[in-house]
């Protein structure tokens, strides 16, 4: 069985991921901190949803350490995390 992972080496640093009941005042399920390198997600939602938020966030640290200019970014992160979460579930590569 697929488990989200506690930690990811990403872009040259080490984040946690963390599950949290609910993120303060925040309307999203998934978010990430640049400065203390933590991903936080919250646990009330299917592991098929947290995987794509997972990989939502990671989107954010890519698309932070490649571009200088935020305009757009949570609309083009959130597509791009959706479609590559289909890949790779509809390609088996998450067992």
């Amino acid at each position: 069985m697929v488990k989200l992972p506690k930690k990811i080496h990403f872009g040259g640093r080490n984040y946690t991921v963390e599950m949290v009941s609910e993120l303060d005042g925040e309307e999203s399920w998934g978010r990430t901190d640049m400065k203390r390198q933590k991903i936080f997600i919250e646990e009330k939602m299917p592991l098929e949803h947290q995987m794509e938020i997972l990989i939502h966030e990671l989107l954010h640290i890519a698309w932070r350490h490649t571009f200088s200019n935020f305009k757009g970014e949570e609309e083009k992160v959130k597509a791009w995390s959706m479609n590559i979460y289909g890949i790779l579930k509809d390609n088996n590569f998450l067992k």
